[in-house]
C-alpha cells in the first residue's frame, strides 16, 4: 500500500540584506592567556592567547570562523598571536569590565572599529581605534588609534547591537556623573553624528558592572555592584532607551546577559555568591520581577557572556574553569547551572569574558513547514509558518506586523502569493518550486525560503467495461492511468469482475507511477429486471445492428424488408416502424441511458436484439 499522507520537514535557509554570521563569535581570548575554539563542541581549548587581562577584553572572527585579532582594550593581537602593526597604547585600561568591543564596518569585510572606555571616569572617555585586515600581508594594521566619541565616559560599560535595518550597528556607553546613555550609529560611511542621549538611568559617578542589549536587540540590561539590577526597552530603530524596570536594589551584582530566545534575564552577584534569574515574558513588572530564581555559589561569579552554543559562561577570578548555564532559555532549575564547567588548563579564566554585541546571537527565524496529502491532491499543498499568531512574547520585542507568502509558481497568477499565516496552495504543475515566506518585524524582514518538489498532476484514473447489465448478469470492470490499483472491494489487479443483484458503485484508487499520489474514478452498474423479453444472439437475426452499446446513432442493415418495435427494459412501448431492405439509421441521442430491446418481424419469422444506450 501507498502512504497516503507525505509530510516533509525541511533545513531551511535565511537571506538578511546583510547576515552577521555566528562564526566571528567562535574564538574566545581572555583571562590569563585562556582561550576557547566554540567551532567545536564542546569547544577546544586554545594554548596559543598572548594576552593576560583582568576584565574587560573582546575578540573577533571571520565569518569562516577563523581568528582575525582580539584586545584588552591597550593592546591588539593579530591572528598569529602577536602584537599588531601599531597595536599598542590604545585608550582603554585592563581594568573596566567591559574595556572594548569590536564592530566590522557595515558594508565592509575588512575594516572594523574597536571602542574603548578608559580606566577612570574622566579620561579618555569613549573612544575608537580602525583596523584595516587588507594590511601588514593580512594580518592587519591600526590605522586610526584613539578617537574621542565623547568624554567623560563611564569607564566600565559598553554595548553593542544591530539597528533595526539589520545593517547598522548600535554603540551604548553611559555618560560618567549623570543618568544619560549615549547610543552611537556606526554605518558604512562612518560613525553618524549627534548621537540619540537617553535620560534613562540612576545618576552614579562611579558606574561599574555590566550591561548587555537582548539578541534581538529590544531589550537592554544594566547591573553595578552598588546600585540596581535594571532592564529598559530598546527601539533599535532610534537608539533610545524607555521604561525602566528595577529588578533588585544594592544587589551587588557585576555581570548580567540575556537568554537566547531573549525570554530570561541573568545576573550574579558578589556579596553573597549567587546567580539570578527572571522571566521577563511573565507580564507586568510584578509578575516579572516575582519570577526570581536564585543559585547560591561557592565561589564568586562576574563576567557573563552567550556563546555560540547556545550557553553563558561565566568568569570566575584565578580558576581553570569557567561557571556555565547550560539551558538559559528554561525557567527556574531547568537552565541547569553549573559552577565547575567549562575548562580552561592550564590557564585561568578572570573576571572578565569577551565581549560581543548581542544581536550576534539572535536566532534565526523558526523555518515554515509544509504537508501534501497525495489522496487528495498531488499538487495540493498546506503551509504552516513558524508562529500561530503575531505576538510570542511582547517584552522581548518578537511582535510580527505581518506575513508575505510566494509560493514560486509563476503560473498560478493572483493565487501565488497569501497574507494568513497557515495558508494552502494548489500548484499549477509539476516541476521543483521555492516558496518563500516574509516575516515583517517593525522595520526589517526575515526571508526563509525551502524548495519543494511537486511530481506530477494526478494520474488520470478510469473505468471500462459494461455498466448496464441484466439481472443475473455479469460484467468485467478495467481500471487504467496508473500503476497500480485498490478496488473498494479489497482487490488490487487491473480487473475485477461483478455480479451485482442490484444496480451498485465501484470505486478504485489509482496510483502514480513515480510519487505514489493517487486519484480516485467511480462507477455505476445499472442492473435491470429483464423480464419483459429475451434477447437473441445476433448470428441468428436477419439484421445486423451497430454500433452496440452506442451513445448517439444506431445503424440496421436488413437483408428485406421487416416491421420493427423498441421497448424499454420495463416494456414500454418507445418505437415502432418499417425498415425496407437495406441500411438505415436511427438516432437515440435524446432518449434515456438503459438497455433497450428491439423486437422485429418480416412475416415469417420474429426476435428481439438487445440494444445499449449509455453516454
Amino acid at each position: 500500500m501507498k502512504s497516503s499522507i507525505l509530510s516533509f520537514f525541511l533545513l531551511f535557509s535565511l537571506f538578511y540584506s546583510n547576515l552577521h554570521c555566528q562564526n566571528e563569535t567562535k574564538r574566545w581570548h581572555f583571562g590569563a592567556y585562556a582561550a576557547l575554539d566554540f567551532m567545536n563542541t564542546p569547544p577546544t581549548i586554545l594554548a596559543s592567547s598572548n594576552m593576560s587581562v583582568v576584565e574587560g577584553c573582546a575578540s573577533i572572527a571571520n565569518a569562516a570562523g577563523n581568528l582575525l585579532f582580539y584586545t584588552n582594550g591597550v593592546s591588539v593581537w593579530n591572528q598569529a598571536n602577536a602584537v599588531m602593526a601599531n597595536g599598542t597604547n590604545l585608550s582603554g585600561s585592563l581594568t573596566p569590565t567591559q574595556s572594548s568591543i569590536i564592530i566590522k564596518q557595515p558594508g565592509s569585510s575588512n575594516i572594523y572599529y574597536i571602542f574603548t572606555v578608559g580606566g577612570t571616569t574622566v579620561t579618555p572617555g569613549l573612544c575608537y581605534s580602525i583596523v584595516n585586515m587588507t594590511l601588514a600581508a593580512g594580518m592587519g594594521s591600526v590605522t586610526t588609534k584613539n578617537a574621542v566619541l565623547y568624554a567623560p565616559a563611564c569607564k566600565e560599560k559598553l554595548t553593542a547591537t544591530l539597528h533595526c535595518n539589520r545593517n547598522d550597528v548600535w554603540i551604548v556607553a553611559v555618560e560618567a556623573g549623570t543618568n544619560n546613555f549615549r547610543s552611537y550609529l556606526l554605518t558604512a560611511t562612518g560613525i553618524a553624528a549627534n548621537p540619540p542621549v537617553s535620560v534613562a538611568g540612576p545618576n552614579s559617578t562611579y558606574f561599574t558592572g555590566c550591561m548587555k542589549i537582548s539578541p534581538n536587540g529590544r531589550k537592554l540590561g544594566n547591573v553595578t555592584p552598588t546600585g540596581n539590577v535594571e532592564l529598559y526597552d530598546f527601539d533599535n530603530a532610534t537608539g533610545f532607551l524607555t521604561n525602566q524596570l528595577i529588578l533588585e536594589n544594592n544587589s551587588g551584582a557585576y555581570g548580567c546577559e540575556f537568554s537566547p530566545d531573549g525570554t530570561k534575564f541573568y545576573s550574579n552577584h558578589t556579596g553573597p555568591n549567587r546567580l539570578k534569574q527572571w522571566n521577563i515574558c511573565a507580564g507586568a513588572t510584578a509578575a516579572i520581577i516575582s519570577t526570581a530564581v536564585t543559585f547560591t555559589s561557592s565561589l564568586q561569579l562576574y563576567s557573563m557572556q552567550l556563546a555560540p552554543d547556545n550557553k553563558i559562561y561565566i568568569g570566575r577570578p584565578n580558576q581553570q574553569n569557567l561557571g556555565v548555564i547550560n539551558n538559559p532559555n528554561v525557567t527556574g532549575t531547568g537552565c541547569n547551572f553549573v559552577e565547575v564547567g567549562q575548562s580552561v588548563s592550564p590557564r585561568l579564566t578572570a573576571a572578565g569574558l569577551p565581549n560581543f554585541m548581542g544581536s550576534f546571537f539572535k536566532a534565526p527565524t523558526p523555518a515554515f513547514t509544509f504537508t501534501m496529502t497525495p489522496a487528495a491532491s498531488c499538487q495540493t499543498v498546506s503551509f504552516s509558518s513558524p508562529y500561530s499568531s503575531g505576538l510570542n512574547c511582547a517584552v522581548s520585542g518578537n511582535s510580527i506586523i505581518s506575513l508575505h507568502w510566494d509560493f514560486g509558481d509563476t503560473f498560478a497568477g493572483s493565487t501565488n502569493t497569501s497574507t494568513i499565516f497557515n495558508p494552502v496552495h494548489v500548484y499549477s504543475g509539476a516541476g521543483t518550486f521555492l516558496p518563500k515566506l516574509v516575516v515583517n518585524y517593525n522595520c526589517y524582514s526575515d526571508t526563509i525560503q525551502i524548495p519543494i518538489t511537486i511530481a506530477g498532476p494526478l494520474p488520470a484514473v478510469n473505468i471500462s467495461g459494461n455498466l448496464l447489465l441484466c439481472k443475473g448478469q455479469t460484467a468485467t470492470l478495467t481500471a487504467s492511468g496508473g500503476s497500480s490499483y485498490v478496488w473498494n472491494n479489497g482487490f488490487t489487479s487491473s480487473s475485477i469482475i461483478v455480479s451485482p443483484i442490484n444496480t451498485n458503485t465501484y470505486s478504485v484508487q489509482g496510483y502514480h507511477t513515480v510519487n505514489s499520489c493517487s486519484n480516485k474514478k467511480i462507477a455505476t452498474v445499472y442492473v435491470y429486471p429483464c423480464t419483459a423479453l429475451e434477447a437473441q444472439a445476433q448470428d441468428d437475426l436477419p439484421l445486423l445492428v451497430y454500433p452496440n452499446p452506442t451513445s448517439d446513432e444506431l445503424f440496421i442493415e436488413v437483408q428485406k424488408d421487416l416491421r420493427f418495435t423498441i421497448y424499454s427494459v420495463l416494456g414500454t412501448k418507445v418505437l415502432e416502424g418499417v425498415f425496407q431492405k437495406g441500411n438505415h439509421q436511427l438516432q437515440l441521442r435524446e432518449y434515456d441511458n438503459g438497455i433497450y430491446f428491439l423486437k422485429f418481424n418480416d412475416g415469417k419469422s420474429a426476435g428481439t436484439l438487445r440494444i445499449v444506450k449509455t453516454d
